[in-house]
Formats: C-alpha cells, sequence, structure tokens
C-alpha cells in the first residue's frame, strides 16, 4: 500500500530535486525485485549483456556446425570424385595397348609352354639320376637318353612342323629326333619315340624321315608328313632280303605287306630325296 501511494504522490506532483530524489530512492527501496521506479518489469544491463552474448555465442556454434556439415559433406563428396577418377584412370591406363591383359591366344601359348618345360624338366633329371632303359619306358621317353651322362648333350626345340602356329618340342641332339610332343586340343601328345634301331630324323621341308631296322638283312625307310600331332606316311622304301635276295628292293605307299618290287637305283633315288638336315640346338639346361 504504502509503495502504491509512494509512486501516486510521485506521479502527481512536482517535486523539487530533493524531494524527487528523495521519492526516487523511497521507492527503488521498496520496488519489487525486478521492476524499475514505475513500476515495470526491468532487467540490469549488465545481466542483459551477458544473455544476449551467450546467446550469439549459441547461435554462432550452431550456424557453424551447420556450415561445417554442409562444407565436410561437401568435401566428403570432393573427395570421393576424386577417388572415383582416379580409380577409373587407373584402370584405362591398365588397358593402354602396352599393359593390355593377356588374349586367349597368349593365354593359350603360355600354357603350351609350360606343359613342355615340364616335359623338358623329366629330361635333364632322367641324364643327371642314369635312369636305365626300363625307367626311361616307364617315364615314357626315348630309351636313347640312357646313352648320355650330361644334359648339355641334348637339346628341346620348339619347331612350328606344320605352321598351324602352336609348336611342337622337338627333344634332339641336332641329328637325331629323341621324342617329338605336339599340343593337341589341351595337352601335350606324345607323337613318337626314337630307339637305337628305329632312328628318327627331320628334312629341311619339315618331313620326318624313320630308319628301323631288324639287322643286316632287312631295313625300313618311312618317310612322314607331319600334321597336328600325325605321322601320315608319305611313302615306303623297303630293304628285306630274306624276302627275295636277288631284289631286295620294295617301294609301298601303306603297310609294309603292301610294297612293290623296285630296282636299288630307284630305292636310292627316293632316299636321296628326303636329305636330313641338322636340328638348331638349345640345351635343355638353358631351355626356357
Amino acid at each position: 500500500m504504502l509503495r502504491r501511494d509512494l509512486r501516486k504522490i510521485y506521479r502527481s506532483f512536482s517535486p523539487d530535486a530533493d524531494q524527487k530524489e528523495a521519492l526516487q530512492a523511497a521507492i527503488l527501496e521498496n520496488r519489487p525485485k525486478g521492476t524499475d521506479i514505475k513500476g515495470k518489469k526491468w532487467k540490469p544491463k549488465g545481466q542483459t549483456r551477458i544473455r544476449l552474448t551467450a546467446a550469439l555465442i549459441v547461435l554462432l556454434v550452431l550456424a557453424g556446425g551447420i556450415y561445417a556439415a554442409w562444407h565436410f559433406g561437401l568435401l566428403t563428396q570432393a573427395y570421393q570424385a576424386v577417388l572415383e577418377y582416379r580409380q577409373e584412370h587407373v584402370q584405362e591406363q591398365n588397358t593402354t595397348p602396352s599393359e593390355a591383359p593377356p588374349t586367349e591366344e597368349q593365354d593359350s601359348e603360355q600354357t603350351v609352354l609350360e606343359s613342355y618345360k615340364t616335359l623338358v624338366s623329366k629330361y635333364r633329371t632322367a641324364i643327371r639320376e642314369n635312369w636305365d632303359a626300363t625307367r626311361c619306358m616307364e617315364e615314357d621317353i626315348s630309351i636313347l637318353v640312357t646313352f648320355l651322362t650330361e644334359p648339355d648333350q641334348l637339346s628341346a626345340v620348339r619347331m612350328d612342323l606344320d605352321e598351324n602356329g602352336v609348336p611342337e618340342l622337338v627333344i634332339t641332339d641336332g641329328n637325331v629326333i629323341y621324342d617329338l610332343y605336339a599340343y593337341v586340343e589341351g595337352k601335350a601328345v606324345h607323337v613318337l619315340s626314337g630307339a637305337e634301331r628305329n632312328r628318327y630324323s627331320l628334312t629341311a621341308a619339315n618331313e620326318i624321315v624313320n630308319v628301323g631296322s631288324n639287322g643286316a638283312a632287312s631295313t625300313v625307310y618311312t618317310f612322314y608328313r607331319y600334321s597336328m600331332g600325325n605321322l601320315i606316311v608319305d611313302q615306303r622304301v623297303i630293304f628285306d632280303a630274306g624276302v627275295d635276295p636277288e631284289n631286295p628292293w620294295f617301294r609301298g605307299f601303306g603297310e609294309v605287306e603292301d610294297a612293290d618290287p623296285i630296282s636299288e637305283d630307284d630305292a636310292n633315288a627316293i632316299i636321296d630325296s628326303y636329305p636330313t638336315v641338322e636340328i638348331p640346338c638349345v640345351p635343355i639346361t638353358e631351355y626356357a
């Protein structure tokens, strides 16, 4: 009641300065907390500034967080884009002509070479371990290997005998073919194997000459054309004194029994028409 009366007095009169100051002091002393001299609510300026400052800081933090999240999102997207570009660029570099992935033909060639390497290693082992004839036959290699004492006495040569794009593997000492392998339908095939009285050699035209003998009175010369793992008989010349000592020479194009008599001169002419050549050698110790 007193405060209300004091405010009415303050509003109704125009006191002098001393009275006004006394009235203001009395009102302020008796006013409710948080009100000004006119009874209105108020807040100290310092407290208001603190709260405004705190509110501003909170807003700035929130704004900074939002901006950071947005900015980080953009950075993440940019980083991901860079990674994708680098990956695509590396893939393009890896498919350049100089570093292109192997073709099916190259894969096939590599498979052939690996298969032949396995075969060649068998001959190195056979010579170093001194395999006998029985062991050689069990391992399906020529028994001529038993006459060798050092691996470098034998050679392994890749030659495309039928010119079909797939090389054959020739195991040779340069003059005699010990074994011949071909790669047919995904695997190595053993085409022929020589022996002491059953020897094979090669002509300049890649024909294969086989000379088989049962003794001084019987020799068969067989001339083959080679094609994709097969030996195709071109013709045969047979010397067999046991059939006709006076005319021992025969010529045939199939089985030995189907041969017809010819003169010795004709027989020698046929044999001479298949001159054998020396095969370029690469010792099996250097084969790769």
